[in-house]
């Protein structure tokens, strides 16, 4: 198969390690990694962010190139919450972060219901830690606490006290070893911050695409009752998307027929 052009545009993604209590990488925060600004930021509340990392993450760069078969933290916005999130993802490998924008009202929480049917994590800032998003917290797999906002250990051991058991938490913005070894003490069972390592960019070529285009694409794609037609219709006036979609395609029977592999051997 001929690869992408040299011509075609650069896409960049960056991510930040998450480590275990051994000192292991649990996972990677993504990150939208803006290249005309030099800037990395977190996605919340912007939907053409979240939209980048799905697409030039997912597609162009792949997601087991970026995570490196480990776990992938993507936050995402109100909106992108309640229109569906893209399909295609592989469930058990991606934690969905909900950030201290969103409001936890009665849309969100079911959205945030149906990804956790479909196996997806869910991490929430620690803002949620209050007695009226009991629904919220009850749906959460992990719990990040900042280690910036909140600086104190008095504070930080309040607010974990309020979560439910089955919570794992998570050390953001560590940036000290004392800071670090506060984390420990305090029974994190995850951290994340400048000391352990930087956000690193992620590198890809990508054939260019209509970003409006491949929002409707992404969005069209939850609706259960799309067409063959419907989605050639989509497709068909970009030949970007087309190639984005084969390479997809091809990445997902690649995983499957590995995991066939493993099953044999084990």
């Amino acid at each position: 198969m001929s690869s992408v052009p040299s011509t075609s545009p650069r896409v960049f993604v960056a991510r930040q390690p998450i480590l275990d209590r051994t000192g292991r990488v649990f996972g990677y925060e993504l990150l939208h990694r803006d290249p005309s600004a030099h800037a990395v930021r977190r996605a919340v509340s912007d939907d053409r962010a979240t939209a980048r990392i799905l697409t030039d993450g997912v597609l162009a760069i792949g997601f087991d190139a970026l995570t490196g078969g480990r776990r992938a933290v993507i936050n995402v916005s109100r909106q992108f919450l309640l229109d569906g999130i893209p399909p295609g993802l592989p469930t058990s490998s991606v934690i969905f972060g909900i950030g201290a924008d969103i409001e936890a009202d009665a849309a969100v929480v079911a959205a945030c219901e149906a990804l956790r049917r479909e196996g997806y994590g869910l991490a929430l800032d620690s803002y949620l830690l209050v007695a009226a998003n009991a629904e919220m917290l009850a749906l959460a797999t992990h719990l990040r606490i900042d280690f910036v906002d909140i600086p104190t250990q008095a504070e930080r051991r309040r607010l974990v006290a309020g979560a439910p058991s089955h919570v794992e938490l998570v050390a953001t913005h560590v940036e000290t070893p004392d800071r670090f070894q506060e984390a420990v003490a305090e029974g994190y069972h995850y951290f994340q911050g400048s000391f352990f390592g930087r956000p690193a960019i992620k590198e890809g070529r990508n054939v260019p695409a209509q970003q409006l285009a491949q929002l409707r694409l992404l969005r069209a794609l939850n609706d259960p009752n799309l067409s063959v037609h419907q989605l050639a219709e989509l497709i068909k006036p970009d030949p970007s998307m087309c190639y984005r979609l084969l390479r997809a395609i091809n990445n997902l029977r690649f995983r499957t027929k590995k995991r066939g592999r493993y099953r044999v051997s084990a």
